[in-house]
């Protein structure tokens, strides 16, 4: 977001999620949320995603982390669950639902009403 904001105000979960949606990184897509979901693998609570402490912790506790990439069919649950919940929010809101939420934000009002007076997704938030 180019600086513009207080890094802080931004949930981590939504700013790694919109990492995850722009970059459609493949082990982190749709496909692996519903694989997820098929499996019934937990998932994290979006409560303990929101800052960078709580999502460490949650992708060591949940096998996220694994900075070679080598490990063949390991499913990053947190990553594919904040992206998933990004991908909503971002069908809800439409294309300049993310400018939206910018102005808000710099207006000061708060993330999570932002978030869902600009697109709110069904998901767990």
């Amino acid at each position: 977001m180019g600086g513009i904001l207080d890094m802080n105000s931004i949930p981590t979960w939504f700013d790694e999620g919109l990492a995850v949606v722009v970059s459609e990184e493949p082990a982190h897509s749709e496909k692996v949320w519903e694989q997820i979901v098929s499996e019934k693998i937990t998932t994290p609570k979006f409560e303990d995603l929101v800052s960078l402490r709580g999502w460490i912790k949650a992708a060591k506790e949940y096998g996220d982390v694994d900075y070679s990439n080598g490990i063949p069919g390991k499913i990053c649950v947190v990553y594919a669950t904040a992206g998933h919940e990004v991908r909503i929010w971002h069908q809800n809101a439409g294309s300049d639902g993310i400018l939206r939420l910018i102005e808000k934000l710099k207006s000061g009002e708060d993330f999570d009403k932002a978030f869902r007076i600009t697109g709110q997704s069904k998901g767990n938030i």
